[in-house]
């Protein structure tokens, strides 16, 4: 999903700058803020993310582990997928 790039991180509403605890997580804050306003979901792997950076973040605009398709509804598109298929002269490795 693309966003509009529409967040500050100087305004306290989209994000409280003083609940971060280092440089790292200044990414991470923006993108959360970013999907909470445009009611989207951050998925990501890192599970040291501040929801409390982020004033109306709640657990379900984040998830954490392996990388999932989420539907507008939250839930995860959990159905399987088609095994790779090999591409004409790419030898035996899969796209």
């Amino acid at each position: 999903m693309i966003f509009t790039d529409d967040v500050s991180l100087r305004e306290p509403s989209h994000i409280e700058v003083k609940r971060l605890h280092g440089p790292r997580q200044i990414t991470d804050a923006y993108l959360l803020a970013l999907a909470v306003a445009h009611g989207g979901c951050f998925v990501t792997f890192d599970s040291a993310v501040p929801l409390s950076a982020v004033p109306r973040a709640q657990k379900k605009d984040l998830r954490n582990g392996p990388l999932l398709a989420f539907s507008r509804s939250g839930h995860a598109d959990t159905s399987p997928r088609p095994p790779a298929r090999p591409v004409e002269g790419a030898g035996d490795r899969p796209i």
